[in-house]
């Protein structure tokens, strides 16, 4: 196989076929793919969803904002985090960007190109490549837990101990011809830490390969249009809604195409406001949400998951409150499956044929302040919030002990007691079954 790329010419000549292809994508991967894709958004354009009295629907797919489905608009929406970060840099004074460039290690690379006259070169097997099938992923992991460690250097606590942010910073991954990743990020600091965090990034990457770039070309569009080079490779064909060579390479290794720094809003709360004239500014609402004027409450989606430590996406976003500049709230209510305020229809738009959902009635729904924290539960129309100060998670074992010991079955809320219950027996502190905290709403025997 050839291919021309960047006025240069590679002639592919591997003993393994497999690896005689751009990137590593086949013809037949092409196919599985767009076969893949297809079956997802007819599957999302079919499925509709309703509301009970209203001629309100939408499907599936309009409320999908997959890079693979609907390219455009992720386009859009990643512009608008780029341009975001660049101001709210500005603002906190990062004023020093660095561009790094890392690679992965040999052992990673089944292909290695030899030169072969002006601008040829000769893609071979690698003597040092490990063999791995899984080579894509392990060197996406390697180059992700290399950065993990770099952000992790002292540099960074002492502009956080200064500034009160770490580091502000963007970053994509982008294949090389063998389909080896390799990560391009822009890092944004103090100007008067260039030198430690240039030190930082050499002690950080000795075993890798990497490049550092400070100075940037303002003439043609200084450091945005740099890092938007790397990015805009894998959406050469959003206006037409198809994938390319590149596309397809992320899709094939499910790769991210874009991320940055914990530095403004979540974006999944963002998408959930910026329909709203007043909430559709980023910045605005980002550093509103740092300030405590933008705040949200959840509830648990799954209420006999027993595990203590949830992530995010084991909660309904039950609302969001915002406090303009003249301290007047604004409350966002979402819809959710538990959401007994409406019902939800789901249908498949070709059949008509709907599958009503029906909250379950019985099932209390736990209330989590904005801390993560457990307070309490609704139960129907009625509202129980914990009397305890800390949750028991957050107890340490002799206070969690005393506390357990401390409770009268016979005045204290019972699901609370089950809960505390429960934290002792993850903790081994009782050698008993974990129950359902369901199961104590309808009786008292708890076998002592």
């Amino acid at each position: 196989m050839t291919v021309k790329k960047d006025n240069k010419t590679y002639f592919f000549n591997s003993k393994f076929e497999k690896l005689n292809h751009l990137y590593q994508i086949t013809k037949e991967d092409k196919k599985f793919i767009d076969e893949k894709l297809k079956s997802q958004e007819d599957y999302l354009k079919s499925h509709v969803i309703s509301f009970h009295d209203s001629d309100l629907t939408r499907s599936l797919y309009d409320m999908n904002y997959g890079a693979n489905i609907k390219p455009e608009i992720y386009f859009s929406e990643m512009n608008n985090r780029v341009n975001t970060l660049l101001k709210y840099s500005k603002e906190i004074k990062f004023l020093q960007s660095i561009f790094i460039t890392l690679t992965a290690k040999s052992e990673h690379k089944p292909l290695k190109s030899i030169s072969i006259g002006k601008n040829r070169f000769k893609m071979i097997d690698n003597p040092r490549f490990n063999g791995s099938p899984d080579y894509v992923t392990e060197a996406r992991e390697y180059l992700s837990e290399s950065w993990t460690l770099f952000t992790c250097k002292r540099v960074f606590k002492d502009i956080k101990e200064k500034y009160g942010e770490r580091y502000v910073y963007m970053k994509t991954y982008e294949p090389t011809l063998d389909g080896v990743p390799h990560l391009h990020a822009l890092l944004f600091v103090p100007p008067e830490f260039k030198d430690r965090v240039i030190k930082a990034i050499s002690a950080s990457f000795k075993t890798s390969r990497h490049d550092i770039k400070t100075d940037f070309d303002e003439d043609v569009g200084g450091v945005v249009a740099y890092i938007m080079k790397y990015i805009l490779k894998s959406f050469k064909n959003a206006k037409e809604n198809k994938l390319d060579d590149v596309g397809y390479w992320y899709a094939k290794n499910r790769i991210l195409r874009f991320t940055t720094s914990r530095s403004l809003l979540p974006l999944s709360i963002y998408r959930l406001i910026k329909g709203k004239e007043i909430s559709r500014n980023y910045l605005e609402m980002s550093k509103k949400y740092k300030n405590g004027f933008l705040s949200y409450s959840y509830v648990q989606k799954d209420f006999y998951n027993f595990d203590s430590l949830l992530k995010r996406k084991d909660y309904h976003i039950t609302d969001i409150y915002l406090i303009d500049d003249d301290y007047r709230t604004y409350e966002h209510k979402l819809l959710y499956s538990r959401n007994d305020s409406y019902d939800i229809d789901f249908y498949v738009r070709s059949s008509h044929e709907k599958m009503r959902y029906i909250p379950p009635k019985s099932a209390p729904v736990p209330i989590f302040d904005i801390n993560n924290k457990k307070i309490g539960y609704i139960d129907g129309v009625r509202t129980v919030l914990f009397s305890t100060t800390k949750t028991p998670e957050y107890l340490n074992n002799v206070q969690l002990y005393k506390y357990y010991y401390s409770l009268d079955v016979e005045t204290v809320n019972l699901q609370h007691y089950g809960h505390v219950k429960n934290v002792m027996i993850d903790r081994g502190l009782l050698n008993e079954k974990k129950q359902c905290l369901n199961d104590y709403l309808v009786s008292k025997e708890f076998g002592f």
